[in-house]
């Protein structure tokens, strides 16, 4: 029986994976099904996490690092290799710096990591091969890195490198860029911009909760609570002078829009001149666009507490706890309506009638007046 090529077996295999019949293929090809078997393994394909390979590539594969690890023996224990000084292994090394990690650097010339980075630690301020191909290189990567609008990272630049025929390791180039701080806009755009917003996000109160004039400074928050087994949302803005309920609303979900809606209509109603505080956490609808907008447009100065810090907003939660207390758990609403209904009654009570220590025992609009 005639022995079959490579590409033979690869055709029949490929057809036994078609579902054409084994003793069709064995009829066609000539052979005994015992041997068709033993093609098939090596050239049936095995997916694993890197994707798709064939047994008969990894065995290939496995034959050429054999071939390699041989090969490497073989010039370990020659006896010139064996007579190489450890001057020579450096300076062996040196040549190749760059183009390979230092770590296979010094496996191939069988000399410990430790001792090349002293070498070079001790010749880092030589005019030396090495300062000089650092000193190329580095030229090399920042022409590169300006020409792509600083938008090329590591692996681009490299490649770059390579097309000029630069043969040169990732950990090089992303040495060199940190040297020379070089940072593609990728890559730093978005944490640049995280950091920014950061910055905006200042506390400005300071839990200082003593205010002096009317329309200074407004506090708010949300709170949820459950209705017949779904969430509802409150939305609240105080006045910090006098502790009134400014604005109010309730919804589904603890959106931009609910927030939004609430402190447009404390504006309308209060008409505040520029300057105003409006304090607030970090939630999303109040370091939202929408509301940074808002602020622009009225002149507001927007304030934030710390993350994970309530009692940086303790007026507006003390307000929830109130409510909640006074009214809300008091009650077993039977709908949205008469959620709302009561709602309304309870704040209309809080600003006209219900007395606070903290305003010698009068009520927001008693003590408003009173002031006035």
């Amino acid at each position: 029986m005639k022995r079959k090529s490579e590409t033979q077996k690869i055709l029949a295999v490929r057809d036994y994976h078609k579902g054409k019949k084994v003793t069709d293929i064995c009829k066609e090809y000539n052979c005994a099904k015992s041997t068709f078997y033993t093609w098939v393994r090596p050239y049936t394909e095995k997916k694993n996490k890197y994707g798709t390979v064939r047994l008969k590539d990894l065995q290939l594969a496995n034959n050429r690092i054999r071939k390699l690890e041989n090969e490497l023996e073989i010039i370990h224990n020659s006896s010139f290799f064996k007579e190489l000084t450890m001057k020579d292994k450096k300076a062996g090394i040196d040549e190749q710096y760059g183009k390979y990690s230092v770590h296979e650097l010094c496996d191939a010339f069988s000399l410990p990591t430790g001792t090349y980075y002293n070498h070079l630690l001790r010749n880092k301020n030589e005019k030396n091969y090495f300062a000089e191909r650092r000193a190329m290189l580095s030229g090399k990567i920042s022409e590169i890195f300006n020409a792509s609008r600083q938008t090329y990272g590591i692996k681009r630049i490299r490649h770059s490198l390579q097309q000029q025929g630069i043969t040169i390791s990732e950990k090089l180039v992303s040495e060199l860029m940190r040297e020379m701080g070089l940072s593609p806009i990728q890559a730093s755009s978005k944490a640049n911009y995280k950091k920014a917003i950061e910055q905006r996000r200042i506390d400005r109160l300071k839990q200082k909760f003593d205010v002096r004039e009317p329309n200074t400074v407004w506090v708010s928050d949300m709170t949820c609570f459950d209705l017949n087994g779904h969430r509802m949302y409150i939305c609240v803005y105080l006045d910090l002078y006098s502790r009134k309920v400014l604005a109010y609303n309730h919804g589904r979900n603890p959106s931009t829009n609910l927030a939004t809606r609430t402190i447009t209509e404390a504006i309308r109603k209060e008409q505040p001149g520029k300057g105003l505080i409006v304090h607030t956490d970090n939630g999303g609808p109040y370091i939202s666009y929408s509301m940074s907008k808002i602020a622009a447009r009225y002149g507001i100065t927007q304030s934030f507490s710390h993350p994970g810090t309530p009692h940086d907003n303790a007026v507006a939660e003390a307000f929830f706890r109130t409510l909640k207390k006074e009214r809300i758990y008091r009650n077993n609403f039977k709908s949205e309506a008469e959620f709302k209904k009561e709602l309304d009654s309870y704040i209309d009570f809080y600003n006209n009638q219900r007395e606070q220590h903290y305003l010698r025992y009068h009520s927001p609009v008693q003590f408003e007046l009173q002031m006035a």
